[in-house]
């Protein structure tokens, strides 16, 4: 213990300053995170605003509001997918992405989709002034037109007449046949009258219920000619449906014409379903002036009526008839009919 030195003093340290921190460097990288995260969370929040927008009509809610924290969650997660290198951002000639650069894309690309719209758009109006150039749907286009600007300023005549002789039904005797007949073409006659307007339905016409079209010019008109696809109707049709009737109209419930032989001394019964209606050869043929206005036509077809499990009454004789047949003749003809 006697030799030990004595202890000498500790004298004190100052203490080490604290480290500065370094200034933070703006990388180009930096940069690039931030743009993209601006571009991912701005996109993100359109679509959502888009989303609950669409949600906020059908359900007349009020769009909620953005949860902070859960955009501060989605800034961080895609900013590790940038710093892990699972989203690469690429310069484009050492420019460095940026929002707006996003936003005029899509807008360009937008007004590019438009052009090739309006393009299809002028063409579709374009029509030649050759009338053996246009299409069928132009033709058909021209007529629907026409028939419409015609319609409530003329007036037409439709002709219904039995053909001569086509009236068939076996096991009738011959005497009541030829009674029937002769009812029958009367009734037809009863409905051979004066119409307003353009006969058919023509406001529904398309280019689907013409087997063919075309035109060609007569001096300074225009004329138009269609063949109809033809139709088959039970006894209960409408007047101006199907592709005869859009264009020329057709006989429709047929009970309104066998209502009417009553009154001329005989009696049919037959239903609806047993009654077919075959419109045969339905074509049509006008005359359009330099107004684009239908001046004179001609609308015509032939019918073939088969009835099945009738019943007539004449003569003072009832006689069930299994199966009856007639052709009816029908036009329609506007100033006299076609005249080119």
């Amino acid at each position: 213990m006697d030799n030990m030195e004595p202890m000498q003093p500790v004298q004190p340290t100052e203490p080490t300053p604290p480290a500065q921190p370094a200034s933070p460097k703006k990388s180009k990288k930096t940069k690039k995170i931030v743009a993209i995260v601006l571009a991912v969370v701005i996109f993100l929040v359109a679509v959502f605003g888009i989303a609950f927008a669409i949600s906020s009509d059908k359900n007349k809610s009020t769009v909620p509001t953005c949860d902070c924290e859960y955009c501060s969650q989605m800034f961080a997660y895609y900013n590790y997918l940038i710093e892990t290198g699972q989203i690469e951002l690429k310069e484009v000639q050492g420019v460095t992405p940026d929002v707006n650069d996003f936003m005029q894309n899509n807008q360009q690309q937008d007004n590019q989709q438009d052009v090739p719209q309006n393009n299809n758009q002028q063409d579709n109006t374009q029509q030649s002034a050759d009338p053996t150039k246009w299409t069928t749907a132009e033709v058909v286009e021209t007529y629907r037109h026409a028939a419409g600007r015609t319609h409530n300023s003329v007036t037409s005549y439709q002709d219904m007449k039995l053909r001569d002789d086509s009236l068939n039904a076996p096991g009738i005797p011959g005497a009541l046949l030829s009674f029937a007949e002769g009812i029958m073409a009367k009734a037809l006659s009863n409905n051979s009258m004066n119409i307003k307007g353009i006969t058919g339905g023509h406001q529904n016409l398309t280019v689907s219920d013409v087997q063919g079209a075309r035109a060609y010019k007569s001096g300074n008109n225009i004329v138009i000619e269609m063949v109809m696809k033809e139709q088959v109707d039970k006894g209960n049709g409408q007047m101006y449906s199907g592709t005869v009737g859009h264009a020329i109209s057709v006989v429709g419930d047929i009970d309104s014409v066998v209502g009417q032989f009553s009154a001329l001394g005989m009696t049919a019964q037959i239903a609806d379903e047993d009654c077919t209606l075959q419109y045969k050869n339905p074509r049509l043929k006008v005359t359009l002036d330099s107004n684009g206005r239908i001046i004179n036509g001609t609308w015509s077809y032939y019918v073939n009526i088969t009835l099945n499990n009738m019943t007539i009454s004449g003569l003072g004789m009832t006689v069930p008839v299994k199966q009856a047949t007639a052709v009816v003749d029908f036009v329609v003809t506007l100033n006299g009919g076609f005249k080119g």
